[in-house]
């Protein structure tokens, strides 16, 4: 039993989890407007990786929000 929680550790371990901060107004809206095109891309960046590598995009709301985004995805593992 504790070797299969050993072997489940190392595989989360394993895991790179990858946070995008994107601010929706950067670029006079460009950004928002290429969300789905980036999405598209990260998709088929990590399509054969899917067990190893997970990813999420959060969108910025207010000035100094990046911030706190990015300290929330330190604190959720992302490296």
């Amino acid at each position: 039993m504790q070797q299969s929680r050993d072997i489940a550790a190392e595989m989360l371990n394993r895991i790179r989890r990858i946070t995008i901060i994107l601010n929706p107004a950067a670029g006079r809206g460009q950004a928002r407007r290429q969300r789905d095109e980036l999405e598209s891309f990260m998709g088929r960046a990590v399509r054969n990786l899917h067990d190893i590598v997970s990813w999420k995009i959060v969108e910025t709301t207010a000035q100094g929000s990046a911030t706190q985004l990015a300290r929330e995805a330190v604190a959720a593992g992302v490296q």
